[in-house]
């Protein structure tokens, strides 16, 4: 195995777009899930038995700030990772 280059996969450009595309739309739709739960002061964190675990900002605040970091970090390193594949610098996702 060697080292990735970005000219061995100059041919697979629509690969390349649907990756970039996939993660920038996934990177900015978590940020605005952030944002929202930022401002409203409750965060979606999975379920809780049958009804869905939102923790607050005045009942949970330990919760709800380890999910909109979470949130948070996913969103920008998901961001990140889609204009790196953009400056081709980064890898795209092996998408079949």
């Amino acid at each position: 195995m060697g080292r990735w280059s970005a000219r061995e996969h100059l041919g697979d450009e629509e690969g390349k777009r649907v990756t970039t595309v996939f993660l920038i739309v996934v990177g900015v739709g978590l940020l605005a899930v952030a944002y929202r739960a930022h401002h409203v002061g409750e965060i979606r964190a999975g379920r809780a038995g049958f009804k869905p675990y939102r923790p607050t900002r005045a009942e949970s605040p330990g919760a709800f700030y380890f999910y909109l970091t979470l949130y948070i970090g996913a969103g920008l390193a998901l961001l990140v990772w889609g204009v790196l594949v953009i400056a081709g610098v980064a890898r795209p996702l092996p998408l079949k």
